[in-house]
């Protein structure tokens, strides 16, 4: 089809939403809490799905008028070693605090307009003590044994707490839980029967396993006096190393009917561990506060010569999961946004071209959410597009694979525009990458754009592939390379400009 007319091609696209689209409603229905890993899920899908209707980044069309936004490599990369650099960015603390003035400090002095933070308040959770151990007993089971010692796991890397964990004091073996494995994936209270008063485990055998919030929703109803994830699909790579996902965030703080018991993901060999274990026990020793805190939304403008009331909006999360430094996921984003500020700001569009950075996004999308509807009459009135970056790298030693997607075929065209122009001026980014062009819908995926989506809004999405560190705590800058960043970077902002230029 590399001579498709657009009319045919946009009749495919159409096709590849309609398949893509009943498996995209499966993924969501099987898939964890995750939102990011959902997403991750998705793209998987959609890409499958966009192969095998024969859809391709060479029949998407072309034409003249697509301005190139530069990018330097060596800025972006000094941008993620100083956001790295800031340890954990999770929303809530005094780092994400500083992460947003950060990011406020670079648009003034790229000489954007406008720059502002703005604070919401939400209800967020923090882990101040996570300590995990199996001590051994006596034969009668009343007291802890003197020949062997207790084996104790590290926090963050052989298991991470999960979404809004309750507490347990654990201050001796008075209040050590035998270990009771669930019968099922968790999605019935009935899998964890006869679990109560234990340590509940479940088992993430496939990607069908049931959501944390069910997990952790059913394990507390069973009377289970803690529950684990014992990792068996996730980041094979690396050894099944805990993933941290999320949880349903409460409505209110105290919520009397919301779980308090401790909630934990663990690695494969943490659960072989216990299991080989038999008649020890499980020391769980959880001090997690849950309040209400602020998150932050870091915006500023290249004002539109014509209306500078319209916009089109180019973001990233700037927060990161508690458990690593988020180099990929998604300092890559945020470093990407910084150094388009520094690019975008001496042109002069005829609509606004409006950068942000989100806080909130692991815990639920919460800063885009709130952003979303502090300014919901501007943003219906208003809002072009909106662009997002999350984990735009490619771990080139891994896989070369890129995603643009965009929950509006009439972008289609624009996008493969700016694709083209990009590679025209960089050879290296057409031998070195493999992009997918296409549709999706956007508010089904794990990241900001979502928000603007699920109100109507043109929302596009860049990803890439190869971050098996992914909500681990190895995500670090050793295997950031710019070029992807700068690759995807290009692209985004250069089709951004035309439409603030449309």
């Amino acid at each position: 089809m590399k001579n498709g007319q657009e009319g045919g091609l946009l009749s495919v696209v159409v096709r590849v939403r309609d398949e893509a689209t009943q498996l995209l409603f499966e993924v969501r229905r099987r898939a964890t809490a995750s939102r990011k890993t959902l997403a991750v899920f998705v793209v998987a899908v959609v890409a499958l799905a966009g192969a095998l209707t024969g859809v391709t980044v060479a029949v998407l069309g072309g034409g003249p008028g697509v301005h190139v936004v530069g990018f330097d490599e060596d800025r972006v990369m000094r941008f993620e070693q100083d956001l790295v650099g800031m340890g954990p960015r999770w929303s809530g603390t005094a780092n994400e605090t500083h992460t947003a003035e950060y990011v406020a400090e670079h648009f003034r002095q790229a000489g954007l307009s406008d720059v502002r933070i703005e604070d919401f308040s939400r209800i967020l959770w923090e882990a101040d003590t996570a300590e995990i151990s199996i001590v051994p007993y006596n034969p009668l089971g009343l007291t802890p044994s003197l020949r062997e010692s207790p084996i104790a796991f590290q926090h963050k890397v052989d298991f991470v707490v999960q979404g809004y964990s309750g507490s347990r004091p654990s201050p001796n073996f008075r209040s050590d839980l035998l270990p009771f494995w669930a019968t099922g994936d968790g999605s019935n209270a009935s899998h964890f029967s006869g679990g109560a008063g234990r340590a509940c485990i479940v088992e993430w055998k496939e990607a069908s396993i049931a959501g944390n919030t069910a997990i952790f929703t059913n394990a507390d109803a069973a009377g289970c006096a803690a529950v684990l994830a014992h990792n068996m699909v996730y980041t094979e790579h690396l050894d099944y190393l805990p993933i941290s996902k999320g949880s349903a965030v409460p409505d209110t703080w105290p919520n009397a009917s919301y779980p308090s018991i401790p909630f934990a993901a663990m690695s494969k060999a943490m659960g072989d561990s216990i299991r080989a274990h038999s008649g020890w026990k499980m020391r769980v020793n959880f001090d997690v506060t849950i309040e209400p805190r602020i998150i932050h939304v870091v915006t500023g403008d290249v004002k539109g010569t014509l209306d500078p009331s319209r916009f089109v909006m180019l973001g990233a999360h700037h927060d990161n999961v508690y458990v690593n430094r988020g180099a990929v996921d998604d300092a890559t984003g945020t470093a990407t946004i910084l150094e388009l500020a520094y690019q975008l700001a001496g042109t002069a569009p005829k609509y606004t071209i409006r950068l942000a950075t989100f806080g909130g996004e692991e815990q639920g999308l919460l800063g885009s959410r709130d952003w979303r509807d502090a300014h919901i009459e501007e943003v219906n009135a208003s809002m072009i597009a909106m662009l997002q970056f999350d984990m735009n790298h490619v771990d080139l030693e891994r896989c070369n694979n890129v995603q643009f997607y965009t929950n509006n075929n009439d972008t289609l065209p624009g996008l493969q525009r700016s694709h083209e122009r990009i590679v025209g001026e960089h050879p290296a980014y057409g031998a070195n990458y493999a992009p997918t062009i296409g549709w999706a819908d956007t508010s089904m995926m794990g990241s900001d754009m979502a928000s603007f989506a699920a109100v109507g809004k043109t929302a596009m999405f860049a990803f890439g592939c190869g971050s098996w560190e992914y909500h681990t705590y190895l995500d670090d800058i050793d295997r950031v390379k710019p070029e992807s960043m700068a690759y995807t970077g290009q692209v985004f902002a250069s089709y951004a400009l035309s439409l603030a230029n449309g």
